[in-house]
């Protein structure tokens, strides 16, 4: 058959075709498509020029499937023979492990879905969100956020110092470090806690002193306290009570002995002073 008879004869077909068999004298005016509730089933109809219309079923060509982010769910994919394509219903697969890499970057996690036999893994990038620092500002942990909702700690990065400074009271301290991939260093105010105090040798005197997370002591105020003595009933302990600002007190306890003085001698007067002398003598203390 020659090239032009088979040009011919291709048209002749698709007339007859488009007429619904040349004989109906009708032609398509419109398809349409729906899926059964599962989706793996097509109902294609058709509409003719006359009002009728023909009804046809197919079932899937090819299937292929589609999975959650974060591989929790699994989706069919049927492809029908005039090329369309529908999802079927999603399922969602029974958990059974999870792994994290070296550094804490990528979570695989596998879930079992029904009629599989084997569990399916998928590897999570995971996404760095805000870092976790040591309480002391000198640490720096990456945080990793995955798909599934879940987080999860990287490494462990330990910054360069840079500076500190204290605050006027010497209650605060405030540090900076500088940490691999930053390009600005990082400051944080650690808050002393109160320790043991200094006092001046005498007692009258007290600094205050404040420990910080970083190991580190620092003197903060000094108070002058304000006295209050007493003597105990031997006359030699002396009790100095130092009152201060913060509300708290610190005793000095000495032990003062008595200072003889020579006595004074009067000159005796007779015959009055027989009986009695006049000399006296004092015991001083301070």
């Amino acid at each position: 058959m020659s090239r032009y008879a088979l040009i011919l004869l291709s048209f002749v077909t698709l007339s007859l075709a488009a007429c619904g068999g040349g004989g109906g004298g009708k032609s398509v005016t419109g398809t349409s498509a729906s899926y059964s509730p599962d989706g793996a089933t097509q109902y294609m109809t058709t509409t003719y020029s006359d009002g009728s219309q023909s009804n046809a079923t197919y079932t899937p060509a090819s299937t292929s499937y589609s999975y959650s982010p974060d591989g929790s769910q699994k989706t069919p994919i049927y492809t029908f023979p005039n090329g369309a394509t529908n999802n079927g219903v999603t399922t969602i697969g029974t958990f059974q492990s999870s792994s994290y890499s070296a550094d804490g970057s990528q979570k695989t996690v596998s879930y079992l879905f029904a009629g599989d036999t084997q569990p399916r893994s998928t590897t999570l990038t995971g996404t760095l969100t805000t870092p976790v620092y040591s309480s002391d500002g000198s640490q720096k942990t990456l945080r990793y956020s995955f798909a599934d909702g879940t987080t999860n700690n990287g490494a462990t990065l330990t910054g360069t110092f840079q500076s500190s400074s204290y605050s006027a009271d010497g209650s605060q301290k405030t540090v900076s470090y500088l940490f691999a991939g930053d390009t600005q260093p990082r400051s944080t105010t650690l808050t002393g806690t109160l320790t043991t105090p200094v006092y001046s040798s005498d007692g009258s005197q007290k600094t205050l002193r404040y420990s910080f997370a970083d190991g580190t002591t620092n003197n903060g105020a000094t108070l002058t306290g304000t006295p209050s003595i007493t003597w105990a009933n031997d006359h030699i302990t002396k009790t100095t009570t130092y009152s201060f600002s913060d509300n708290t007190t610190n005793q000095v306890v000495i032990t003062v002995q008595p200072t003889s003085v020579s006595p004074v001698v009067t000159t005796a007067v007779y015959p009055s002073d027989w009986a009695s002398g006049t000399s006296t003598g004092s015991v001083t203390k301070h």
